[in-house]
């Protein structure tokens, strides 16, 4: 799980908004949610291919106020999906063990290009 505040007159439901046609952007389904104490979106890209592969797992941002600003987490569910994927490669299809591992680079680096994303957002929008 990675962790950020971000100092902003923005409220979690605006900042939900943008983060959720991030997503959408990117061709992921989206669901935006709003609970007792915040906002959560959830995206995922569906497929049968992305599920064998190990990347259908919802990559989910909660967003919390804090303060003087919102925090931002960010986690990625169903880990078991490319441990399962790994180990299917290893006894049935070797190829899906190299699908599971790029599936896990792939979602760390929509954290990083998400958080990236909401850094320059939050410093142009919501000073």
């Amino acid at each position: 799980m990675s962790l950020r505040i971000y100092r902003t007159s923005l409220t979690p439901e605006h900042l939900g908004q943008a983060v959720e046609l991030w997503f959408k952007r990117r061709g992921f389904e989206t669901q935006r949610l709003k609970d007792e104490t915040g906002v959560v979106v959830q995206a995922r890209k569906g497929g049968t291919w992305a599920q064998v592969a190990g990347m259908s797992a919802a990559f989910t941002v909660y967003l919390r106020p804090r303060g003087e600003g919102v925090e931002v987490s960010t986690q990625v569910t169903r880990w078991l999906d490319k441990a399962a994927a790994g180990a299917a490669g290893v006894l049935i299809f070797s190829p899906l063990m190299l699908t599971a591992g790029w599936g896990i680079y792939q979602q760390n680096k929509l954290k990083e290009e998400l958080l990236t994303f909401l850094e320059y957002y939050v410093a142009e929008v919501g000073s």
